[in-house]
């Protein structure tokens, strides 16, 4: 098992300079000739996305299909709702959307204020260049 990991420095954050978080698993002994992965990544990616997207749903069994990734967006967006909600209401979901607008050619916007940075933060949600680290990192 390979993880990686850079996640949100809030000092850096604060000044502009946002990183972003990423997180992936690898099974070090599977190959794509072996069919999907049904081990224990398997097992703990759809107890992660069980409890962070609501419950279980067949489409997690196939995580870069079409259905999938549509199902994710729509609970996502609808919990979006409901976090931004005036009044708080309970919900089995805890996974947002990235909270960005991004447009048919790609290009990202901020949502409105307050929405345009990260929750209790002063960290905007569209990061900025770096003047030490290269563009490939911050962009």
């Amino acid at each position: 098992l390979v993880v990686l990991s850079q996640h949100i420095n809030l000092e850096i954050s604060c000044r502009g300079e946002g990183f972003r978080n990423l997180y992936r698993c690898l099974p070090t002994n599977h190959s794509i000739n072996d069919g999907p992965p049904r081990g224990a990544i398997h097992t703990f990616r759809m107890a992660l996305w069980s409890a962070h997207l609501g419950g279980y749903n067949p489409e997690f069994l196939n995580p870069s299909s079409e259905e999938c990734l549509g199902y994710v967006k729509r609970v996502t967006e609808d919990f979006w709702e409901v976090y931004t909600a005036d009044e708080p209401r309970h919900s089995d979901v805890h996974l947002l959307p990235y909270p960005l607008y991004v447009s048919e050619t790609g290009d990202l916007s901020p949502k409105e204020a307050p929405w345009d940075c990260f929750p209790d933060t002063i960290a905007p949600t569209v990061g900025a260049k770096s003047g030490i680290l290269p563009a490939k990192l911050t962009t």
